[in-house]
Formats: C-alpha cells, sequence, structure tokens
C-alpha cells in the first residue's frame, strides 16, 4: 500500500508544481481560488527556496484513465493534485478527483499526510527528503466512490473500510 501510494504521489507530483494558490507577499491584496480545504501553515526550506502554502496542479483530464483502479473510483473523470505545507515539518499530498472534466463536481479526496519531513543535502539539484507516513484521510463525495473504496478496502488489510459519502475519514494510520 505505502509503495502504491508513493508511485501515486511520484508520478502525479511532476504537475504540482505546475501550478500555484500559494499567496506571494506581493499578492496579498488579490485572492486566491484553491480546490483543497486543507489549511496551509508553517514553511519548509530546500536549499534557497522556501516552500509554503498549496501548489495546486491544473485541471488534469487523465484522471479518467486511472477511474475504477485502485483509489480511483469508476465516476473520476478529472482532478488535482496538491501539495500543501501544513507546519514546518509536515505536508499534505492530496489527489481531489472529480466526476466531471472541469474539476467542479467532487468524488474523491485522497489524503496522504507526512510529518516529520526533513530536507537533506543536495545531490546537484536534487535533495534528499525523509518523512513519516502519518495517515491517510480520505472524504468519498458520491456513494459510487464510497462503495469503490469499500471495495478497495475490503481487499486491503491495511485500510479500513465503512466508506460513507460525504463523511471525512482517516483509510490508515502508522
Amino acid at each position: 500500500m505505502k509503495n502504491l501510494l508513493f508511485w501515486i504521489f511520484l508520478i502525479c507530483g511532476t504537475f504540482i508544481f505546475i501550478g500555484s494558490c500559494a499567496k506571494k507577499e506581493e499578492e496579498a491584496a488579490s485572492t486566491t481560488s484553491c480546490a483543497t480545504d486543507t489549511t496551509a501553515s508553517g514553511s519548509i526550506t530546500v536549499g534557497s527556496e522556501t516552500m509554503s502554502g498549496v501548489y495546486l496542479s491544473p485541471c488534469y483530464a487523465g484522471f479518467e484513465e486511472m477511474a475504477g483502479q485502485q483509489i480511483f473510483p469508476s465516476d473520476v473523470k478529472s482532478g488535482y493534485t496538491a501539495v500543501v505545507v501544513t507546519g514546518d515539518t509536515a505536508i499534505s499530498e492530496e489527489l481531489l478527483m472529480y466526476t466531471d472534466t472541469a474539476c467542479s463536481t467532487p468524488s474523491t479526496t485522497w489524503k496522504q499526510v507526512r510529518t516529520d519531513f526533513t530536507v537533506g543535502s543536495a545531490s546537484g539539484s536534487n535533495y534528499a527528503v525523509t518523512f513519516k507516513d502519518t495517515t491517510v484521510k480520505v472524504k468519498p463525495s458520491t456513494d459510487v466512490a464510497a462503495t469503490h473504496l469499500n471495495t478497495f478496502a475490503a481487499n486491503n488489510p491495511n485500510t479500513k473500510s465503512n466508506f460513507v459519502a460525504n463523511c471525512n475519514q482517516h483509510a490508515l494510520n502508522n
């Protein structure tokens, strides 16, 4: 399960840094709209750069290719990937899935909470990071999504079942 989530977030992570909902200081007067309801707080320094806020990909219709597989309910047509800095040593990596191609009608939200996030030494332009997978938070927004996630959970001993539409739940606790 951990390897699956790692690869999902690694693949989706390429889209994450394309767009951002984080407000820059000079843009403080403008309003931004983000798909995630996770509260951003703190910052993490990576080399000479500082990560803070919400990093949100554009709406991506490629999520439909995964519909009905693993954690992706069959009603998924599109989605966002997001990284939210939630503290000085914590992030939330998120898959925000939608039932339409415009990313407007939610299907499922899957949030991988990572704590003890530490940035190591640089190797060229890359930095080693370590973290602890703390929990997975799941919110199915449709009955189709809840049914799919219950089936997924029944086949995975590390995952809790009994998902209900429009109810936030922890799927995996470490």
